[in-house]
């Protein structure tokens, strides 16, 4: 039995409650009047107006008995008729009635889209329907509902609930329509330049009224019919208003007017007011009436302030994870509370104070206990305790690239994931830039190998990812080289590119995992560590495919002798490859099966044609003794005779 049939039975029971109440009203009414109007032809109309009452009684307690427990008769749903039918019985009888099918071709600015209904899948509710239907003449006060019924003696009434819709059809259809209309609003806002608050004006957005075309394309289906209409949007109002965010200003403005000046046990530190502009940020509360409000609650004072507590104070030290030596156990080791600056209580002050003038502009910092950002209690009960996986991978090249490494390594290491979170190489370390201490080291570059910042995160990526592969979890994004590297395993390397190409996986456990790595100068080494998974992980590796020659893409060199050639870049062949790796749960149940899909480029040899021209060979002068005439004779000399044969 559906919930709302279970309803009714709970209002049967009361049904000729409400008429009982109104015919004895009826006669108290009545007997008065006979009282009043004493004998004669007065008492006959008392007696009149109480017969009639009484046989309006009668009829809705006749009424009510004969529509106990079902709908009222002469009621019917979109059509249907569904009058002296139980909930069950309607229910039944409209799941066999279906909807038409309609359209609606809406228009907004020149453009069009037509919405079917067959399409969103429209449908009724049968049960929500029935029940709708049910309630139709017992909704309301005893008088409203009793005169509901009564308009059915000799009356109709058609009930028509609201039309359902696959929700995603219906989402993805309006998502298209949004996507053209939608303007989202701009909110009023503030910005600091120097000392001079600069106001951002708030304007409306735009949206799709989809309750409004629901509402249309539902009567469609219902009639069967095909309309053209304007698409209905709504105004959207932006939350913070150009007079909150005006008003935010006036604050700030005030608050820039002057230097503040913080105090604490002698010590004094002078905020000039421009610098005081890069503490102060501004909020948006949330709730009936939103506020928008100036702060100087932000992360650059926050942040003040661990430099004020660990000169003047003592910062606190956080609970950590330290692993046992053969690197299988983690035990919680306790941190400690400081003593610092108290955030809430100081800014209080600072606001306070930054609302004077002139000398007034004082305030005192508040010191107390600096608890630690993460406690005892808190480590502990994220329950890591033993290794879940660990990979290991050689490292080699040049000084650059092995700095690199180490570095990569050692900004992920102590990384606690939450469960259900993912973990990002690329969100985890950063852009890798020399101002960390990246350095330049060989990167494949378009098939090439070529010096960039940072080269050699990449097989800190890739042992990441084969830890996180023998662990069992789930990985969100992994990407192949452009070139197939023989030292890693295969169609199991990781290439990561800051803005571009990340490694992701996710904790999909229970509790939180903690990544931990260590670096030896010739190896690195990647382990998770929480809560044991009991899971087995089964992976295999398909054979090469998908070979693709590499081709040879000639080009002339005017500095090559003609006839000479050189190779520039060596030629690599494509080719493709794939791991499947199955992880199943302690019981036995699969939870992953996944092909990663490994496709190596085919990189085109660049063979250089020397266009380079043989230099052509010069005639060389002879000589002549130094005062003689270099003249040719003009007279050809005589022939000396020979030695005739005899």
């Amino acid at each position: 039995m559906t919930p709302q049939s279970r309803r009714s039975p709970r209002r049967r029971k009361n049904e000729s409650l409400p008429i009982l109440v109104i015919g004895l009203l009826a006669a108290l009414i009545a007997w008065p009047f006979q009282r009043l109007f004493g004998s004669g032809r007065r008492r006959r109309l008392a007696i009149v107006i109480a017969a009639v009452v009484g046989a309006i009684v009668l009829a809705a307690l006749v009424d009510a008995a004969a529509s106990e427990g079902k709908i009222h008769a002469h009621v019917s749903v979109y059509g249907t008729d569904v009058g002296g039918l139980t909930v069950e019985q309607a229910t039944e009888r409209l799941r066999t009635t279906p909807l038409k099918a309609g359209t609606v071709t809406f228009t907004w600015q020149g453009r069009r889209w037509t919405i079917s209904s067959k399409r969103l899948r429209a449908h009724l509710d049968a049960t929500a329907a029935a029940q709708a239907a049910y309630d139709a003449t017992r909704t309301g006060n005893p008088l409203g509902s009793s005169w509901s019924r009564a308009a059915l003696w000799v009356g109709h009434r058609d009930v028509r609930p609201a039309v359902r819709f696959s929700q995603p059809a219906m989402r993805t259809r309006l998502d298209e329509v949004s996507r053209v209309v939608a303007v989202r609003p701009v909110q009023g806002g503030v910005s600091i330049s120097g000392t001079r608050p600069v106001v951002r004006a708030a304007k409306d957005g735009r949206a799709v009224d989809r309750a409004a075309v629901l509402r249309l394309v539902g009567a469609a289906a219902v009639g069967g019919t095909h309309v053209t209409t304007a698409l209905p949007t709504v105004v959207v109002k932006p939350v913070v208003s150009t007079a909150q965010a005006q008003s935010a200003a006036d604050t700030a403005r005030t608050w820039l007017s002057g230097p503040l000046r913080l105090t604490w046990q002698g010590h004094n530190w002078d905020l000039p007011a421009k610098e005081l502009g890069q503490f102060m940020t501004f909020v948006s509360s949330t709730g009936d009436d939103p506020e928008f409000r100036a702060t100087l609650d932000s992360p650059v004072t926050r942040g003040w302030f661990d430099y004020v507590t660990a000169r003047v104070g003592r910062p606190g030290k956080d609970a950590s994870f330290k692993v046992s030596r053969n690197g299988r156990h983690v035990k919680v080791k306790a941190g400690a509370p400081g003593y610092g600056v108290v955030p809430r209580k100081t800014i209080a002050n600072m606001e306070a104070a930054a609302a004077k003038t002139g000398s007034a502009r004082v305030a005192a910092a508040v010191f107390g206990r600096a608890p630690a950002e993460l406690s005892y209690a808190e480590a502990a009960a994220m329950h890591i305790t033993r290794r879940i996986a660990t990979y290991t991978t050689g490292v080699s090249g040049t000084t650059n690239r092995l700095d690199n490494v180490q570095l990569g390594a050692q900004l992920l290491d102590g990384a606690l994931i939450a469960p259900g979170k993912v973990f990002s190489v690329n969100a985890t370390t950063g852009e890798r830039t020399a101002a960390k201490g990246f350095k330049m080291a060989p990167t494949i570059i378009n098939g090439k190998l070529e010096d960039s910042i940072g080269g050699g995160m990449c097989q800190v990526s890739t042992t990441v990812f084969n830890a996180a592969f023998e662990a069992g979890l789930q990985i969100v994004e992994r990407h192949n080289h452009m070139l197939y590297i023989s030292h890693y395993p295969l169609g199991r390397d990781a290439t990561v590119s800051y803005g571009s190409y990340d490694l992701k996986f996710r904790n999909d456990t229970p509790d939180w995992i903690l990544l931990k790595t260590s670096f030896s100068g010739w190896a690195l080494t990647v382990s998770l560590y929480g809560t044991p998974l009991h899971r087995k992980v089964v992976s295999t590796t398909s054979n090469w495919y998908g070979f693709r020659p590499y081709t040879t893409d000639k080009q002339d060199d005017p500095t090559l002798a003609k006839g000479k050639t050189k190779v520039d870049t060596p030629g690599v062949s494509g080719q493709s490859i794939d791991c499947f790796r199955k992880v199943y749960d302690a019981d036995g149940k699969l939870l992953w099966n996944d092909v990663f899909h490994s496709v190596y480029a085919m990189v085109p040899e660049v063979l250089l044609v020397g266009t380079k021209e043989k230099p052509k060979p010069t005639a060389t002068p002879t000589p002549t003794p130094s005062g003689s005439s270099s003249a040719k004779p003009t007279t050809t000399p005589k022939p000396k005779p020979s030695p005739s044969k005899t």
